[in-house]
Order: structure tokens, then sequence, then C-alpha cells
């Protein structure tokens, strides 16, 4: 067949192929007329390719950007039509038909394609009876240049009682040339479909009130679309299925609708949502605390999302995301600017397992702060020096999995324990070392550190410094990759690790260094008291040796008896004393180093 002609004057701009859901005879199509003067349609005709199909006689005339109406019969659909008029035995519906119009003279002036496997170009028959819309009316009508309405934008309904929508624009400019298009009524659609799909064709979108997802419904959002939310007002709240998949060349934007100052309200996926994915998204500024507690640019309520190759960099609110009770993917994103507060943070974890891995975290007061098990890895933690001290990673309950994180230009490059352990625990090794102010393995509970883990004591104002032991703690290192606990760069000495009555630790293959910071007190570096226990494989005990401090010690024991304390393989190093023994002497064999605090017992306090 020969290609459709470039228009010149009037062109075939919408059909409803397969009628309507009233009558799937009830069909119609639409003429449009972009020139700036009327057209007289007397003698004219529209001809389909079928030998059975409709051939349509003309009448009247069109108006310069007007619409002509054709429809099977009059009220087929409420809007009016321009000509009633048989279509024969009508439009097929499994076999597409290329309609084409003649003017007076039998010239062609317009003409449709079907695909090349003879269906139509778009739209689609029951049961949503969808019409086939034209995109461009200055350009051919190849078969790319035909879209389906994007039942957002519709008007006039069928001939039914009670009435339904049509899906399509009669008499009204396309969907597919509307932009930017309102959303504000989309959850009417969700009535009608399970999937409702924000086109390219319509973008931008705008929601000047809020949009819903509802459960057990999905929106679809195609690459390159920008999405555009009232400020201060606006908020997105998925229930159902958020499935917004662009491109690295066509990301989708979620963004405020008229400037930069005053964000948009928040995405939320509440416990009801499944499946939703955020694919090259960028969520810009979003979370105003206007509008209550899930002020936050992403909040995930109990369900999960997967938010890969995406960013939130700009918007007000506490956090970037909020993962409550989430075993959410995030991967290969950009998170930046959560410094407005000292507690802002980019991703705040409270319960659940996450998975975030391969990720950009810069100028964040906090990187990631959690509460919850999550898996953290490969991920860079980057800043500036502020107003607040910045970290990398925040944990309160010591429960994720770390793995090959670096962290520079924080005050605190690396993973920060605080608080108490409320539930046994395992680090493990990662690029970036654990930081510890002041943290107490409660009783009954046990925290593993693996080989090569680097736990570093920090130096804050206040701070003391210390890791009590009420519970259990294990450290597992190995030869040439040993647990160390050492000071964080360019701090003072830290105070110590105290074992407490019914406290108790193994360090095998461990490294203790630059303890003992106790000048109030004659305590070492690893300090056991009266009722604590504590075994030493293969450990080094150096460097405790602050100032000119009479009390500086590598070992303090207070306990009663010999095996309380034991071990073998023990080297102390450069400390100012070796041990301080205020009760039993340890049960070490092959001890390197040792000397003692004045004050220990006895002349001769211990014998290895």
């Amino acid at each position: 067949p020969s290609p459709p002609p470039v228009p010149t004057s009037v062109v075939i701009n919408e059909i409803a192929w397969a009628g309507t859901k009233a009558f799937a005879t009830d069909e119609w199509l639409e003429l449009y007329n972009p020139t700036n003067s009327f057209v007289d349609l007397t003698g004219w005709k529209i001809k389909s390719s079928d030998t059975n199909g409709p051939e349509i006689p003309l009448a009247g005339s069109i108006a310069p950007q007007g619409f002509y109406l054709v429809e099977t019969r009059d009220q087929a659909i409420t809007a009016t039509a321009n000509l009633a008029v048989s279509f024969g035995n009508g439009l097929l519906d499994t076999t597409c038909e290329t309609l084409s119009l003649y003017n007076a003279q039998d010239t062609l002036i317009d003409k449709m394609a079907c695909k090349e496997d003879g269906s139509w170009p778009a739209g689609s028959a029951g049961p949503n009876y969808i019409s086939l819309e034209r995109i461009n009316v200055q350009t051919a009508g190849v078969v790319s240049n035909w879209a389906s309405n994007n039942r957002i934008q519709y008007n006039n309904k069928d001939s039914a009682t009670p009435a339904n929508w049509i899906n399509g624009t009669p008499g009204q400019a396309n969907s597919t040339v509307t932009s930017p298009t309102t959303i504000a009524d989309i959850g009417l659609r969700f009535d009608e479909f399970s999937t409702i799909t924000l086109t390219l064709l319509g973008s931008p979108y705008i929601a000047n009130s809020d949009v819903t997802v509802p459960a057990g419904k999905t929106l679809a959002v195609e690459p390159g679309v920008t999405v555009k939310f009232k400020n201060n007002v606006s908020r997105f709240t998925v229930d159902g299925t958020l499935s917004a998949v662009g491109q690295s060349s066509k990301q989708i934007v979620f963004t405020n609708d008229t400037d930069n100052t005053n964000p948009w309200c928040a995405l939320t996926f509440s416990p009801t949502s499944v499946n939703s994915v955020l694919d090259y998204v960028t969520v810009s500024h979003a979370g105003t605390t206007v509008c209550g507690t899930s002020a936050y640019p992403i909040f995930v309520d109990g369900s999960s999302i997967t938010f890969k190759n995406s960013s939130i960099t700009t918007g007000a609110g506490l956090r970037r995301m909020y993962l409550k009770n989430s075993n959410s993917l995030v991967d290969g994103s950009t998170f930046s600017g959560a410094s407005n507060t000292a507690d802002s943070a980019a991703i705040y974890i409270d319960g659940g397992a996450p998975t975030i891995k391969n990720s950009t975290f810069s100028s964040n007061s906090i990187g990631i702060y959690n509460q919850g098990n999550p898996t953290i890895s490969n991920n860079t933690f980057t800043n500036v020096p502020g107003i607040f001290s910045t970290y990398a990673v925040k944990l309160n309950l010591v429960s994720a999995t770390l793995s090959l994180n670096t962290a520079s230009g924080n005050t605190y490059n690396g993973t920060f324990l605080e608080g108490a352990l409320l539930q046994d625990a395992t680090l493990q090794a990662d690029a970036m070392p654990y930081i510890v102010e002041s943290f107490t393995v409660n009783a009954g509970k046990k925290l593993t550190l693996q080989e090569g883990v680097v736990v570093k004591f920090a130096n804050v104002t206040g701070g003391t410094r210390e890791l009590i032991v009420n519970g259990t703690l294990l450290a597992n290192g190995a030869l040439g990759n040993p647990v160390a606990f050492t000071v964080l760069d360019g701090t003072p000495h830290w105070k110590w690790i105290r074992f407490q009555a019914g406290g108790n630790g193994t360090l095998q293959n461990t490294v203790v260094q630059f303890g003992g910071n106790t000048n109030q007190n004659p305590q070492g570096a690893l300090s056991v008291a009266f009722g604590g226990t504590l075994e030493l494989q293969t450990v080094e005990i150096r460097d405790s040796f602050f100032g000119d401090s009479f009390n500086n010690s590598g070992l303090h024991t207070e306990v009663a008896t010999a095996t309380a304390v034991f071990g073998s393989n023990i080297t102390f190093a450069n400390n100012k004393y070796a041990m301080r023994i205020d009760g039993a002497c340890p049960a070490f064999t092959q001890v390197t180093g040792a000397s003692f605090h004045p004050s220990s017992s006895g002349i001769i306090p211990c014998l290895f």
C-alpha cells in the first residue's frame, strides 16, 4: 500500500474502531481541521481498505481548528454528531482497516496506517473500548503517529443506562496532545481500570490535590514523565503498586508544581502496597512539615519498594527516606542534603531488613540511621564540614550486615554505635571502622565481632569513650586478620573495655591499642571487675600510655580467682604498665612484656 501523505488540510484525528461499552456497533470517528480556514466537505468521503468496510460520504463544513464528529447513529455518544451515518458492516475489531480521506476531486488528503501484523496501531475493544488518537496533525498518519487514549483525559458518555464514560476525546483535543495534564480525579479512573498509565505524551502531569493508588491497583509511569504536586498540599499515597520505570536518558521526575521554595508533601507507601518499583526516578522538593508526621520525600510504612538508579536530592523534612518495618531494596541511588538538623538522616531505618547498596550519600548529617536489621554494602558516604557533627552510618540497635562501604569528610568516617545492645548481634568487617563513644552490651546479650573488624573509640565532648560489657563480648579475629580496638584518628586515648560483674568476654587474635585513659581510676584498657570473666588468646595490648598518668595499664583485674582471667600468647608493648592486679593473678601462659603497676598485689604479684 502507498504510504500516508503529509497532510495539507483536514486529517483523520480519532477513531473508536471498537464502538462503546453500550454497543460495539456505536462506532465513531473524528476529523480535525488544523488550518485557519473553513473547509467545505461536500463531496468528500472516508473509505476503508476492507471491501466490505464502510465508505462514508461527508457533508457540511469544518471550522478552522475545528472538529467534525461522525457517528454510526445519532446519540450513539453524548457528543453531538456533525454527521450520523451508517458505517455499513462496521469496522473490524480483529483486523485493522486502513481509513483514507478523499476530497471532492477524489484526491487522497489523509490516510492512517495499520501495523505490519494487520492489527490496529492502538486503541482497544472490550472491555475497555479505548479510542485510537492521532499524535501530530502536521505529520503523516503512519503507525508511530497513533496512540491509545490515556484514560486520564476523556469526555462524553455512551448510550447505556446508566451511561459509561467514553475512553476517548470526541469533539475535543486528544489526550495525546494535552500537556500539561491534570490528574486531580485520577482516583475515579481506578474504579474502572486495574492499571492506569501516565504516558509521556501527556507529561507533565499536575496534581493539585492528594493522589492515591488504591490497593490492588497499579499506576504505571512511562520514561521521561514529570509529575508535579501542589506546594504544601499534595500527597502521593500508594496503597497498591507504583511502577515508575524510567531510563538513564529519560528520568521520571516527581517534583513540586511552581517553584523550588515550597515543597509538596510526600510519596507514601502504605502497608497494603506491593511490588512498587522506582527506577531512574528523581524525587525533588518534597517533604514539607506542613503535611504532618509523614513529611518525608519517601515514606515506606510496613511495605517494601525497589528504589534503583534514583535520587532524592532536595526537599524539607527530617529524612529523605523513612523505611518503617520495611524490607525495601535501595540500589545505585543518590541521597543528599539531609542536613537541616543534627538528627537529619538520608535514610532512616525503623525495623525491617532492607538492603542498601551501591549508593552515594553526600552532605547529610547522617547517611544511614539504623534501628533495624539492614544489609548495607558498597556505599559511599562523603561530607564537608558543617555546623553539625556528621556520620556515615549510625546504628542504634546493633544489627546490621556491612561490607565494602567507604567514607570521607565526615566527622565520623565509619559506623557509629550508640546506646545499648538489646539483642544478640554480629558485626562483620567493613572497609569503614565501627566507632564507639559510649556503648553497653546488656546482660544476657552477646556482641560478636568477626575477623577484621576495627572498633575505634571517638572523643565526643562529655563522652566516656568506653565499652561496658554486662553480657558477652566475643572478638573472633584470625591470624593475619585480627579484630582491633583502637582510637579514632586525631583523638586522645580511650578509656576501657570494662567487663562488669556477670559480664564475660573472649578475645582471640585481637589487638587492643591506645586505651587506658583512666586518670581518675586505676584501671586499664581491658578491665575485669569482681564477678567478671575474660579469656585472651593471641592478644596484643599496646600503647596504653596516656601522658604521665600514673594509672595507665594495659590490663586491670579485680577478680577473686585465677580462673576468671586466663589465656595464652599475650603480648604487652609500649604501655605505662602492662597490668594492674587488684585481685587474683590471671592464669596466663606465653606472656611477653609483662610489667606491673606499683599498686598491684605483692612485690612480684604474678608469675607466668
